[in-house]
């Protein structure tokens, strides 16, 4: 502008003016920083309650904690979960719903990639990473009338708590010790079983004491016993008999001495480490002796020359069971028929 021909008046109106339109820019300039200064920020319009518990299980004596707090969501648009290559769908409600059927128990990492617009238009990424652990299905039926160990020998034990990862369970035994070792049957077969424990002493009760990280807490339970029996004496059988009669072509056929447990549920095996036949006549008594469970030829000959009638007398039978312990067994009469 020029001033040079215009009246005061008109040029202090104009100055006027002039000052208005620079405060006008500077508050437009002002409004535009401030808008930018959350252009970028997420604009939502629901509230909602969280409650998330560290677990939904917990245990007499133990802490129930949970995380609760206020969820901010945006209704007018869908944020897009991937995990791997898969898309989640989503709830009424906007959340991702993932399932997975698992194939192997333990502790089962997983994630993904939380993808939502922006309002300038840009793509906001918010990975997470979480886990779950996979259990065996069980039921626990615990005999309590019943809770028997046997000295000199593993016996398998089975130890679960609801809800924690068997990798966080320990055992402590008192009156015996306890491995991971799995126990093994008579056909070579493991017992199902998580510990085996031997018991230490014949009278004291076995105490096992089992403790299990629960959200970081190591807590311990009641202490479960057991009584402690010795392992029975088992008895000696020839052809499957230890008295009686016993067909000569029978007795004849016969490999070996044999140790058995009759009635005893436990599944053990003896084995016969030595034994006698003694054989008597007019000439007096003549020994036969095998150093194993089977029968020597001398032996064999001496039950060939018995007749209808004789005594067959196997003695002095030795076996030597799991717990390594050496047994001398009743002896075995039979008569040849």
């Amino acid at each position: 502008h020029t001033f040079q021909a215009l009246p005061l008046v008109a040029v202090i109106t104009i100055l006027s003016k002039l000052q208005v339109d620079i405060r006008n820019a500077e508050t437009e300039v002002i409004d535009q920083l401030y808008t930018q200064i959350d252009a970028s920020s997420f604009k939502f319009n629901k509230l909602t309650s969280i409650v998330i518990p560290n677990s939904n299980y917990v245990t007499l004596g133990s802490t129930y904690e949970a995380q609760v707090f206020i969820s901010a969501t945006d209704t007018t648009q869908q944020p897009v979960i991937t995990v791997g290559d898969q898309v989640l769908p989503l709830d009424e409600a906007g959340k991702g719903i993932y399932t997975v059927k698992p194939s192997s128990l333990g502790t089962k990492t997983w994630g993904g990639v939380i993808t939502l617009k922006a309002p300038d238009g840009t793509d906001m990424q918010y990975p997470f990473v979480s886990e779950y652990v996979v259990g065996e299905a069980s039921v626990i039926c615990s005999p309590t009338a019943m809770n028997v160990m046997y000295h000199g020998i593993a016996n398998p034990i089975d130890v679960s708590v609801p809800g924690v990862s068997p990798d966080k369970i320990s055992i402590r035994v008192v009156n015996g010790t306890h491995s991971t070792e799995k126990v093994k049957n008579s056909k070579g077969e493991n017992f199902k079983g998580t510990y085996s424990v031997k018991p230490s002493e014949v009278g004291k009760n076995v105490q096992v004491i089992v403790s299990a990280n629960i959200n970081g807490v190591n807590q311990t339970f009641a202490p479960y016993e057991f009584r402690v029996k010795s392992i029975p004496v088992p008895e000696a059988r020839f052809g499957g008999l230890s008295s009686g009669n016993i067909a000569k072509n029978t007795a004849v056929a016969q490999a070996g001495v044999f140790a058995v447990l009759p009635d005893f549920d436990f599944d053990l095996q003896y084995t016969v480490t030595g034994f006698s036949i003694l054989y008597s006549d007019r000439m007096g008594d003549l020994i036969e002796t095998s150093t194993s469970s089977m029968l020597t030829s001398a032996q064999k000959d001496l039950i060939n020359r018995m007749t209808r009638g004789k005594d067959l007398i196997i003695k002095d039978i030795k076996a030597v069971g799991p717990d390594g312990v050496p047994r001398t067994l009743l002896p075995i009469i039979l008569k040849i028929d």
